[in-house]
């Protein structure tokens, strides 16, 4: 005897969200690689649902055992995202850049701000155009 599958019921239990997607659940994933020269380990965790993404990479060089370590967050908003970026070199000194992007209708904007390894902060603006067709370029293109 073949197995039947209720349609209705198992759209009906999606709906009360009873039968909740594993797309849609906040998923870790960590990674490393032992390289010749290095061990390199990054754990990235995505929740699309909230809209978010956390990445942490390190890496170690086995001879002198300094590390360079990267830290990656991004945010989904209302308007767009905001994202923010760190580098801390095998020094220790960090390097970061933050900022946001916010969506329009015909294309987006990019605002933020960059702090080099000695401190000095600039400001970074771009902004993309899209036309009808959906395709998107620079706006001084």
């Amino acid at each position: 005897m073949r197995p039947t599958t209720c349609f209705p019921a198992l759209t009906a239990l999606a709906a009360l969200g009873i039968a909740a997607s594993p797309a849609l659940a906040q998923e870790t994933r960590t990674r490393t690689h032992d390289g010749p020269n290095a061990v390199v380990t990054q754990t990235t965790t995505v929740d699309p649902q909230a809209g978010t993404l956390d990445r942490d990479r390190s890496a170690t060089h086995k001879e002198s055992g300094k590390t360079v370590s990267t830290t990656i967050d991004r945010r989904r908003t209302e308007t767009g995202s905001t994202v923010s970026r760190s580098r801390t070199g095998p020094e220790g000194r960090t390097r970061s850049f933050e900022g946001e992007r916010v969506r329009g209708e015909m294309g987006s904007t990019f605002a933020g701000t960059a702090t080099a390894r000695g401190g000095e902060q600039y400001g970074v603006f771009g902004e993309r155009s899209r036309d009808g067709a959906g395709t998107s370029k620079p706006a001084s293109a």
